[in-house]
């Protein structure tokens, strides 16, 4: 007992700790959140991913991810991770709970992904030794796995598949007693549930929503400098020719002072020279050269005082000033064209929805749209579709989703930067459409048609 540490025995508490909510998870969907979250408790991971085998030839699909409410399968990680999921079940390894790192691994490392990796086999153990696969864990994170790290992956890989396995057959068992044929279901009754299929109901889809600015004001920097100083709050009103930020003058003011400097002396050459031209007419000969010199530096007088005085950046336009935080600008150096706000009129704000590919179905502009704020679901906006994106872009999240953009039909909009759910409403469709669109889309997707 001496030999046990303090961290040993907190550790053998956790993992008891998980293993007791591990046999108590009634759900399947109960224990895909252990698996991805509460293992960090003993496996600290920036990333776990639950890996779901398919069939025994080494086929499977990603099933949860920690931190994430819902998977986006077409997004470029997931496609890396399906990858890396394969090659590892057929490798011989594929039932050792081993590290994977970007050095080692023969699949192209994704760039945002941690260097260091740790697969965790779900395994079963059948009659005659044999081993089933339930899929697999995979722990990402930016230092290496510890020799008993991998140990209790291994061990709570067997222990995660076991309660796996278990649960599946009850709902397997669910589902059966569920199909069985009641007193109640006559041939007349199952007619009338196959008649309801036909029946039309609306198409609708619900996707995330931004309120934008329409047609804003890009104020870009000038001229290349550092940030001075920011004269606007974000989101604050501003009037035309109200000065918005300032860069630093002293270069420009040391330019503009060269230049007036040396105006100054070729004005004075040009002077000199005509005032002498009358008593040596051969210097007379030299005035248009000195001539040009002096519109020249004129020139150069006048550049260098427009640079300074775009040092001081004003708006064109009333609106309002559409940028982060003023605190980040400051001391900031910027290039020529670098945005630094926008200028927006708030009655022009538009609804930018971003619907996904999974969800996509044909809208028309024209479309109703009914906006759910965050801070008032309760009373939702109602606008119009005026576009649809022809292709799909990714998000800020790495998703891909097309673009809508709809007008809103109040004469006051809400206020720009606002988030909430959009709900589009489409063509009538039936009903039986309307509840199997998504698994008619996967199976499309699953034979090639």
């Amino acid at each position: 007992m001496s030999d046990t540490t303090p961290n040993q025995l907190a550790t053998c508490a956790t993992l008891m700790h998980l293993e007791l909510e591990i046999r108590r998870a009634e759900t399947e969907a109960e224990l895909g959140f252990l698996m991805v979250n509460r293992t960090m408790a003993l496996l600290p991971a920036t990333t776990i991913i639950f890996w779901k085998s398919l069939s025994g030839s080494g086929s499977g699909r990603v099933e949860r991810v920690s931190g994430v409410s819902e998977i986006e399968t077409n997004s470029p990680f997931i496609q890396w991770l399906e990858q890396v999921f394969s090659a590892i079940s057929n490798k011989d390894k594929a039932d050792m709970a081993h590290q994977i790192t970007a050095k080692s691994s023969r699949e192209k490392w994704h760039e945002e992904a941690p260097a260091y990796a740790l697969w965790s086999p779900l395994l079963t153990h059948g009659s005659n030794h044999t081993k089933n696969s339930v899929g697999g864990l995979l722990l990402l994170r930016n230092q290496p796995w510890q020799d008993g790290e991998i140990g209790i992956a291994q061990r709570l890989g067997e222990t995660f598949a076991h309660s796996w396995m278990a649960l599946a057959s009850q709902t397997e068992k669910r589902k059966y007693k569920s199909w069985l044929p009641k007193g109640w279901l006559t041939p007349l009754g199952a007619i009338l549930l196959l008649a309801t299929f036909i029946l039309p109901i609306q198409q609708s889809v619900l996707c995330s929503a931004t309120v934008v600015a329409h047609e804003p004001m890009v104020i870009t920097s000038p001229i290349d400098g550092v940030v001075q100083s920011v004269e606007v709050l974000p989101n604050s009103i501003v009037k035309k020719e109200q000065t918005l930020f300032r860069l630093v003058q002293t270069s420009y003011r040391n330019q503009k002072d060269v230049a007036d400097t040396i105006l100054k002396v070729a004005k004075a050459e040009l002077l000199k020279s005509r005032q002498l031209a009358f008593s040596d007419p051969s210097i007379k000969a030299g005035l248009p050269l000195l001539q040009a010199v002096v519109e020249q530096r004129t020139v150069e007088a006048e550049h260098a005082n427009r640079l300074l005085q775009r040092t001081v950046v004003h708006s064109q336009r009333d609106g309002v000033a559409i940028f982060a935080d003023a605190g980040e600008w400051r001391g900031r150096p910027v290039q020529v064209g670098e945005k630094i706000m926008v200028i927006a009129d708030p009655q022009m704000a538009r609804l930018d929805l971003r619907m996904a590919i999974k969800d996509a179905v044909i809208m028309q502009p024209g479309a109703e749209v009914l906006f759910f704020l965050n801070t008032d679901p309760l009373n939702p906006l109602p606008a119009v579709l005026e576009h649809v994106a022809y292709n799909a872009t990714p998000t800020a999240d790495g998703f891909l989703a097309y673009r809508l953009l709809a007008r809103f039909i109040d004469e006051k909009p809400p206020r720009i930067g606002l988030m909430g759910t959009g709900k589009i409403f489409g063509d009538k469709v039936s009903l039986f459409y309307y509840l199997f669109r998504r698994p008619l889309t996967a199976l499309r997707q699953f034979i090639g048609f």
